[in-house]
C-alpha cells in the first residue's frame, strides 16, 4: 500500500512539473510572438535549440515567404535566418534518412508554405489546359501593389520547394502528379526586380499515371 501511494505521489509530482514547463513555455512564445509580430513577422511554428536561451522559429516575413531562424528567449533577436525551402533541401538530403522519409518529411514542410492552394490551383489549371496542348500561367511581381508582391514571392518559393524531388535533369522543370495525372511544370523568371514575371508551363507527362488506390 505504501509502494503505491509513494508511486502516485510522484506520478502527481511529476505531472504537476510538467504543467509548469508547459505553462513556462508558454508564455515565452506568447511574449516572443508579440515581439516578433510587431516587427511585421508572422510565427508559424517554436521547436527547442541547442541553447537554452534560443528557439527555432518558423515564420513568415514581411515579404510573404516563409523562413526560419533561432530567437533569442528575452530580446527576440533573430540568428541565422535562411528561406524555409533551404531547410526543406537539408532534410531532404539528409542521408540518414530513408527515402520515403525524406518525401515524407518534404511533403509536410511544402504543406506549411503559404502559397502552396494556390500553387496546386495552378497545376490543376494548367493540367485540364494541357490536354489540348501545352498551356502556360504567368505569375507578375508588383512593386506597387503589396497583395501581388506577396502572391509572386509565395508562389516561387513553392516552384523552389517542388524542385527539391525532381529528377528531371532540367533544373527548372518539377514532376508533379495532380490526382493520378503527371503534369510536367517547366518554370522560369523573366525580368529584374521588382518587375519579375514567373512563366509556369504546363505539358501532360511522358511517364505513366499512378494507380488510383483499390476502393475498400
Amino acid at each position: 500500500m505504501e509502494t503505491f501511494i509513494t508511486v502516485c505521489v510522484i506520478f502527481v509530482a511529476l505531472a504537476a512539473f510538467v504543467t509548469f514547463v508547459i505553462a513556462v513555455e508558454r508564455r515565452r512564445h506568447q511574449r516572443l510572438t508579440a515581439i516578433l509580430e510587431a516587427r511585421g513577422l508572422k510565427v508559424v511554428k517554436y521547436a527547442y535549440h541547442r541553447d537554452a536561451k534560443r528557439r527555432v522559429v518558423d515564420y513568415i516575413s514581411p515579404e510573404g515567404d516563409l523562413r526560419q531562424a533561432t530567437v533569442h528567449l528575452k530580446t527576440g533577436e533573430l540568428r541565422n535566418e535562411r528561406p524555409f525551402v533551404e531547410v526543406l533541401k537539408e532534410q531532404f538530403q539528409d542521408p540518414k534518412t530513408s527515402p520515403d522519409m525524406r518525401h515524407m518529411i518534404l511533403a509536410l514542410g511544402q504543406s506549411k508554405l503559404p502559397g502552396q492552394n494556390e500553387y496546386h490551383s495552378i497545376a490543376k489549371s494548367l493540367l485540364s489546359n494541357a490536354a489540348a496542348g501545352p498551356a502556360a500561367a504567368r505569375i507578375e511581381e508588383s512593386s506597387t501593389n503589396a497583395t501581388e508582391q506577396r502572391r509572386f514571392v509565395q508562389l516561387l518559393q513553392c516552384f523552389e520547394a517542388g524542385r527539391i524531388s525532381s529528377t528531371n535533369e532540367a533544373s527548372d522543370v518539377i514532376e508533379l502528379y495532380v490526382g493520378h495525372k503527371r503534369l510536367d511544370l517547366q518554370w522560369t523568371v523573366e525580368g529584374v526586380a521588382p518587375n519579375r514575371v514567373l512563366v509556369v508551363r504546363g505539358t501532360v507527362g511522358t511517364g505513366p499515371d499512378l494507380e488510383p488506390a483499390p476502393a475498400n
